[in-house]
Protein backbone atom coordinates (compact mmCIF):
# COMPACT_ATOMS: atom_id res chain seq x y z
CA UNK A 1 0.00 0.00 0.00
CA UNK A 2 0.98 3.22 -0.50
CA UNK A 3 -0.05 6.62 0.84
CA UNK A 4 1.05 9.97 -0.91
CA UNK A 5 0.29 13.18 0.57
CA UNK A 6 1.97 16.07 -1.25
CA UNK A 7 0.78 18.83 0.95
CA UNK A 8 2.85 17.30 3.80
CA UNK A 9 5.63 16.10 1.41
CA UNK A 10 4.86 12.87 3.24
CA UNK A 11 4.86 8.99 1.69
CA UNK A 12 3.78 6.09 3.08
CA UNK A 13 4.80 2.75 2.04
CA UNK A 14 3.19 -0.40 3.57
CA UNK A 15 4.25 -3.90 2.92
CA UNK A 16 2.97 -6.50 5.09
CA UNK A 17 3.18 -10.39 4.04
CA UNK A 18 -0.17 -11.98 5.01
CA UNK A 19 -3.94 -12.17 3.28
CA UNK A 20 -5.76 -12.79 6.73
CA UNK A 21 -8.70 -10.71 7.50
CA UNK A 22 -8.74 -8.85 11.35
CA UNK A 23 -12.46 -8.37 11.82
CA UNK A 24 -13.44 -8.76 8.01
CA UNK A 25 -11.21 -5.75 6.88
CA UNK A 26 -7.76 -6.15 5.28
CA UNK A 27 -4.71 -5.71 7.71
CA UNK A 28 -2.93 -3.25 5.47
CA UNK A 29 -5.25 -0.79 5.69
CA UNK A 30 -6.09 -0.79 9.33
CA UNK A 31 -1.93 -0.60 9.76
CA UNK A 32 -1.78 2.41 7.66
CA UNK A 33 -4.77 4.31 9.37
CA UNK A 34 -2.73 3.32 12.53
CA UNK A 35 0.18 4.82 11.49
CA UNK A 36 -1.50 7.67 9.81
CA UNK A 37 -3.37 8.80 13.33
CA UNK A 38 -0.04 9.52 14.87
CA UNK A 39 1.86 11.03 11.50
CA UNK A 40 -0.52 12.66 9.99
CA UNK A 41 -3.35 13.42 12.33
CA UNK A 42 -5.09 15.63 10.66
CA UNK A 43 -4.66 13.43 7.52
CA UNK A 44 -5.79 10.09 8.44
CA UNK A 45 -5.82 6.75 5.62
CA UNK A 46 -9.78 6.40 5.40
CA UNK A 47 -9.73 3.75 3.11
CA UNK A 48 -10.05 0.61 2.83
CA UNK A 49 -8.27 -1.99 0.49
CA UNK A 50 -10.55 -3.64 -2.01
CA UNK A 51 -10.79 -7.23 -1.26
CA UNK A 52 -10.93 -9.63 -3.90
Amino acid sequence: MTVYLPSKKATLVLIMNTDVLHEGQEPSSLVARAITEIVTPKNIYDRPAPLN
